[in-house]
């Protein structure tokens, strides 16, 4: 799959032409997806999640090429991009969850982002401790990311050579 959509991806591209191409990849992602998931398994949300959130990180890069060619900075990072949109899907659960430990009560609420639940915030009766919690971790984003990565690289590469 990673490698038919990178094959489909053109070598030079001109700027005015990326917004428009990232739904053309997106609609290629999610083709790709369907066929494949027979073997995947899938169920038809996680298919919509994983095309809006590629979608989403390619739309963040598109909207920061865009801006650094009109203030002449370098080209927008993988890192710089897809980190700023995972952190800006970061929400601390409103819900608070009492616990006891020994004679405290402690507060806890659940800590998500794009991929799911990734910690907990404990409120004791003198400090808030982060717990990074990888239990319930999605196995896709680790796949989600490195694919990410070779596609803004791809064409961060195609932009470079349609100027």
């Amino acid at each position: 799959m990673r490698s038919s959509l990178l094959e489909s991806l053109p070598n030079a591209l001109a700027l005015p032409a990326l917004l428009p191409h990232i739904q053309t990849i997106s609609t290629h992602f999610e083709q790709l997806l369907l066929e494949a998931n027979e073997q995947i398994g899938l169920k038809p949300q996680e298919i919509d999640f994983a095309v809006s959130g590629l979608e989403g990180v390619l739309s963040a890069f598109a909207y920061e090429a865009i801006r650094n060619v009109a203030t002449h900075a370098p080209p927008p990072t993988f890192e710089a991009v897809y980190y700023r949109w995972l952190q800006d899907s970061v929400h601390v659960d409103g819900t608070l969850y009492p616990y006891h430990h020994h004679d405290e009560a402690w507060r806890v609420q659940l800590i998500h982002h794009a991929y799911g639940r990734v910690g907990m915030c404990v409120t004791l009766p003198k400090q808030v401790v982060y717990v990074e919690d990888k239990t319930l971790a999605c196995p896709a984003e680790g796949i989600m990311a490195s694919l990410l990565r070779a596609l803004i690289t791809h064409l961060n590469g195609a932009l470079a050579n349609g100027l």
